[in-house]
């Protein structure tokens, strides 16, 4: 059974709909997902506003650190929108494929009912201008996600994304 995932986000206040989301994540001290996308940075902006915000973790656009990097390791840093809390980069992205993948669980059960999770089949892609090191680093992330998920998610493939274009005469 194939399964398409056109789940729209909601982009709250603005009245934003989207097939993409924004790629930021509110992490809670305790290395707990407050909020993901659109919600995480409606949310930061309110925390900010009470004067809160400084107990929370907030990235923003943290996928692009990757491209960026030469020789990227394990224990690479990213470092919050505050500019004085860091966190390991694995913990970021893995949290962020979590919510992406309980996004689309949840959207799976919603639309067809209880699915088996060795049946699914999850796809990651990764821009094709990334290097080794960063392709590799997503690849760890989404097990780390997958395995604090549920010990069922063996089935992940990794697809660079490549732009193909048609030219005619």
């Amino acid at each position: 059974m194939a399964i398409s995932f056109p789940q729209a986000f909601n982009g709250g206040k603005h009245n934003l709909l989207s097939l993409k989301t924004s790629t930021c994540i509110l992490i809670n001290k305790n290395l707990e997902v407050e909020s993901f996308g659109f919600e995480a940075e409606e949310k930061y902006e309110e925390l900010c506003l009470s004067d809160e915000h400084e107990q929370f973790y907030f990235f923003k656009h943290f996928k692009m650190k990757l491209q960026e990097l030469k020789g990227l390791h394990v224990d690479f840093h990213l470092t919050d929108e505050t500019g004085t809390k860091e966190l390991p980069a694995i913990i970021v992205f893995s949290l962020a494929i979590k919510c992406l993948m309980d996004n689309a669980l949840q959207y799976s059960r919603n639309e067809r009912g209880n699915t088996p999770d060795s049946s699914i089949l999850w796809a990651l892609t990764v821009p094709a201008i990334w290097n080794e090191s960063a392709v590799q680093f997503m690849k760890d992330a989404a097990v780390k996600a997958s395995t604090s998920i549920s010990k069922m998610f063996q089935n992940i493939c990794f697809w660079l994304k490549c732009s193909f274009y048609v030219f005619a005469s």
